[in-house]
């Protein structure tokens, strides 16, 4: 058995082992090719394991998700200008297929380089600031944990927050005891994925969401006290409609995330909030082939809701300098109202009102055995499946209210 299994993880991850073979063989040349032009990249291998339901891939039988491979560069072409870009590799369990793409690429002019108030255009693929972890969360040196928390960063719609084709304008100004970080951009993203229909629906639907109208912006400060205090305010506005097929369905949502995180001593605490409002019109789905609207439980008219949220709270303890304990408990709520669960009961979406909301307490470490490689682990106890993706669990009748879960990643970072 134990043969077979390694001809298996061969098998299906031979481009992984290639790419961290090419990547160990150039990490001595890859950091700095020119004192203005840097390459950065990273491995990672997770491995997933649940007493029930499946998550990152058919983790009741173990999963060798997620796995994510990334190569960036960034240059420098003179104190005022400078661009950067990512290939990305990333698979979670039965979500998509993987492919290599172009996560971000974008230009940067920087006004005022060398003031306290700086300025700063981008256009291109852009990177938003979405709370404490949106712009970082692929790199998991810069992450608490094996992942970012689903309750404000849900996997199944990265794409959905990461990154979006338009232009922001950035400053950043300093004070003697803080540091403020502003910005605002808007643009559209263009994605042939399934990945917000199966998050809202639970179902693969006939049609697709395929462009993604978004605006947003984030104010961080950094306050200098005796224990370091880091807060923020994020919002994102995005919309986006049903096309193609016989379905019909026009959506649009305004999220809010407030963030905390200090450091007292050998501790790190990090809190963040995500309240969403969202408006629906025009509903229409097919339903396993008949047409069915789902009036009168969810009124085909305008919509409006405000029940969803969600949030975490962490807390982070260093017993080594390159070593820390993580406990953090999540909850998030996707839909409270009793008749819009009814709705989604009606047409089939789902079985069970708990697979809209999700309850976790996780606890775990991260060690960092040298400047580049990186093992993670995390426990995790859970009620409620709103966090999971109906891709990895299509049949929401086998799924159960109560679970847990084992998560390992390793990765390697040059």
């Amino acid at each position: 058995m134990e043969g077979l299994g390694t001809m298996y993880f061969l098998k299906n991850n031979s481009y992984l082992l290639l790419l961290a073979c090419l990547t160990f063989m150039n990490s001595v040349s890859a950091y700095e090719i020119s004192p203005n032009l840097q390459v950065k990249g990273f491995v990672s291998q997770g491995i997933t394991l649940t007493d029930h339901n499946n998550q990152n891939g058919n983790s009741e039988d173990i999963s060798t998700h997620p796995i994510e491979a990334g190569v960036n560069l960034y240059w420098q072409a003179n104190d005022n200008l400078n661009f950067a870009a990512q290939a990305l590799y990333s698979k979670y369990g039965n979500r998509e297929k993987a492919s290599i793409e172009l996560d971000y690429v974008f230009g940067r002019y920087l006004f005022f380089p060398q003031e306290n108030v700086q300025i700063g255009v981008e256009l291109g693929r852009l990177k938003t600031e979405f709370g404490l972890y949106n712009a970082v969360r692929d790199v998991p040196i810069l992450r608490p944990g094996v992942n970012v928390p689903d309750s404000v960063y849900n996997t199944s719609i990265r794409g959905l927050y990461f990154t979006v084709d338009g232009a922001k304008i950035s400053t950043q100004w300093d004070t003697d005891m803080s540091t403020w970080k502003a910005s605002i951009y808007a643009g559209e993203r263009v994605s042939d994925k399934k990945s917000f229909e199966s998050f809202f629906f639970r179902k693969d639907l006939d049609s697709d969401f395929k462009t993604y109208s978004r605006k947003g912006g984030a104010v961080f400060a950094e306050f200098d006290f005796e224990y370091p205090l880091e807060l923020g305010v994020s919002y994102m506005n995005i919309k986006s409609k049903l096309e193609g097929g016989g379905s019909r369905f026009e959506f649009e949502f305004d999220t809010f995330v407030y963030s905390l995180k200090t450091e007292v001593e050998n501790f790190s605490f990090t809190a963040e909030y995500n309240a969403i409002q969202y408006k629906t019109k025009d509903i229409f789905l097919q339903n396993f082939g008949a047409t069915s609207a789902l009036a009168p439980y969810i009124a085909s008219e305008d919509k409006t809701g405000d029940d969803a949220y969600g949030y975490y709270l962490q807390a982070e303890y260093s017993l080594l300098p390159n070593f820390s304990w993580l406990v953090r408990y999540e909850e998030q709520l996707l839909l409270a109202k009793e008749e819009d669960i009814e709705g989604y009961k009606f047409v089939g979406y789902i079985s069970d009102g708990f697979q809209f909301y999700s309850k976790s307490w996780y606890t775990g470490f991260s060690w960092l055995i040298s400047n580049s490689y990186l093992v993670s682990f995390e426990y995790g106890s859970h009620e409620g499946t709103s966090i999971l993706s109906s891709i990895d669990n299509p049949d929401s009748a086998q799924l159960k209210k109560n679970w847990h879960s084992v998560r390992a990643l390793v990765s390697y970072h040059f």
